[in-house]
């Protein structure tokens, strides 16, 4: 890169009480579903490697070789609390040129709509999971992605104007901007867009004591529920240990089994586990003979070591010897 782009300072910070693990999990379930559009293009973002608190994504080209662009999200605690904040790290570039040449138009960065895409998704979430978080999106020229402070938490977000059903707000562009560019200004509030408003529609009153009038109630909490899916359509409930196999036996009191696979002798009578940990699911090899791996839908494949747990994203293949179960999340309510 001859020098730094304008948008090279998107990034999302935040400060929530959700556990580490909560926030890793839900940067796991949020790359697979930030795709871009076939208007403003297709990418793919993949987990590349992690450590200590620090994710770090490509979004690979053709050629796996060259990376479009590559981003961190770091976790970090500070003391009930825990702060992410994320870094585009290399990144590359795309410019219209006249006879091939001749610079025409302002450099683009490639894949940045879908790294927004991913940002908003995390803070979405984020938000939807702890009415205390405090967000911080910066998308523009010249901004730059740092942690809110505390005390931003209990400011009141601004209000937004609807906006027009023949004007919707633009996505933030990949260009570099120039002169004449309106800096993206960041905001503490939630990413959703403001919704159209509804014509009033007059409502006849409710007479006291009516039995059906309607109350108001709190919203109950939300959980997310995982399930794993074979061939034949039988599904296996995740909702405590559970260890999977031809004929499996429990390893702890509270374990339950699933019997999977039981025609197929590539499968092991005990042959692995899946449990749910802070939202996410893991599966952990027992040391079966011809070994567990998970194919996510980016389809990278991951080779299980017995007894290391590997997380398991929606819609991914959990493959038991030649046998294979398909992973499936979705909220539910806790009553």
């Amino acid at each position: 890169m001859a020098k730094t782009h304008k948008l090279d300072g998107t990034g999302l910070g935040l400060d929530t009480a959700l556990s580490a693990e909560d926030l890793r999990g839900i940067c796991l379930r949020a790359a697979p579903q930030a795709t871009g559009t076939l208007w403003q293009g297709m990418h793919k973002i993949k987990l590349a490697r992690e450590s200590d608190g620090l994710l770090v994504f490509e979004m690979p080209a053709l050629i796996k070789v060259i990376k479009q662009m590559i981003f961190s999200v770091r976790i970090t605690d500070s003391g009930d609390r825990r702060q992410l904040l994320t870094t585009i790290n290399d990144y590359m570039t795309t410019q219209q040129m006249l006879l091939s040449f001749i610079p025409i138009g302002p450099r683009q960065m490639v894949g940045h709509h879908v790294y927004v895409e991913f940002l908003q998704l995390v803070a979405k979430t984020v938000r939807e999971a702890d009415a205390s978080a405090a967000v911080r999106l910066e998308i523009g020229p010249n901004q730059r992605a740092s942690i809110p402070r505390t005390a931003q938490r209990a400011q009141p977000a601004p209000a937004s104007p609807p906006l027009a059903e023949d004007s919707p707000e633009p996505l933030p562009s990949d260009t570099d901007g120039g002169e004449g560019a309106t800096p993206v200004a960041s905001v503490d509030v939630p990413i959703e867009q403001p919704s159209i408003p509804t014509p009033a529609v007059d409502v006849p009153a409710q007479p006291e004591g009516d039995i059906d009038r309607t109350v108001a109630v709190q919203s109950r909490p939300r959980r997310t529920h995982w399930e794993v899916v074979d061939d034949d359509g039988t599904t296996v409930s995740v909702e405590q240990r559970t260890v999977l196999g031809r004929a499996p036996r429990a390893l702890g009191a509270d374990d339950s089994v699933a019997v999977v696979g039981a025609e197929d002798s590539s499968v092991s009578n005990s042959h692995a586990t899946v449990e749910v940990k802070a939202g996410q699911l893991f599966v952990t090899d027992l040391g079966s003979t011809n070994g567990t791996s998970v194919l996510g839908v980016d389809g990278r494949e991951r080779v299980c070591t017995p007894g290391e747990a590997i997380a398991v994203g929606d819609g991914a293949a959990i493959e038991l010897g030649a046998y294979t179960l398909v992973a499936r999340s979705h909220v539910r309510r806790i009553r």
